[in-house]
């Protein structure tokens, strides 16, 4: 539940002042969009509660920072954004992907596509399809993986995206379309490769 921005203020106010409850309470109210954010922008689930805390230490040490010319949510927003670009800048991608990477489920589901030759639907097994989704997405650079998980998977637009990173929004657009490229490349090589 994210508070009204007036309460965000008196909450702000009070952790200026070192109040622990308050900043207890200013967690609190952040979590759930903090935690969606980095569930949709991290392949890895195992290590999101470390994220969480990372971010919100983040947003302690930088609060002095705010200016409240723009929303408190969305700039705690801003700062998971960046938290997730740095995490996958630490885990250079790599720019392949074969059988050996993928799980039993994973690799039906790309066998699926293969006699299918892409034409019917994808087999019941949706963590199957987003597991080959993470992995094909790990293979693109940070900001790449940022742009497609936001305007893709979150279907956030061009200019909410520009505003969470900063970026121009031709730049958003440029990189998303060369990414999608490059993802449909992989898949395309993937479904090529005959399973071991």
């Amino acid at each position: 539940m994210e508070a009204p921005e007036s309460a965000w203020n008196d909450e702000i106010g009070l952790v200026k002042q070192g109040d622990e409850a308050a900043a207890r309470r200013l967690v609190e109210g952040l979590y759930p969009h903090v935690i969606r954010i980095l569930r949709s922008h991290l392949p890895n689930r195992s290590d999101e509660e470390d994220a969480a805390q990372e971010v919100f230490m983040k947003m302690f040490a930088k609060i002095e920072q705010w200016r409240g010319d723009q929303g408190f949510d969305h700039w705690v927003a801003r700062i998971a954004v960046n938290h997730c670009r740095d995490r996958l800048r630490q885990h250079r991608a790599r720019h392949v992907i074969t059988y050996s990477d993928l799980g039993v489920e994973e690799a039906a589901f790309v066998s699926h596509l293969q006699a299918q030759h892409g034409d019917a639907a994808a087999p019941e097994r949706p963590e199957a399809t987003l597991a080959v989704l993470d992995k094909l997405l790990a293979t693109l650079n940070e900001r790449e993986q940022t742009v497609i998980r936001l305007l893709d998977l979150d279907q956030r637009p061009v200019r909410e995206i520009a505003a969470l990173t900063g970026w121009g929004e031709s730049k958003i657009k440029v990189t998303a379309m060369r990414a999608r490229r490059k993802l449909a490349a992989r898949l395309e090589k993937l479904e090529r490769t005959p399973p071991p």
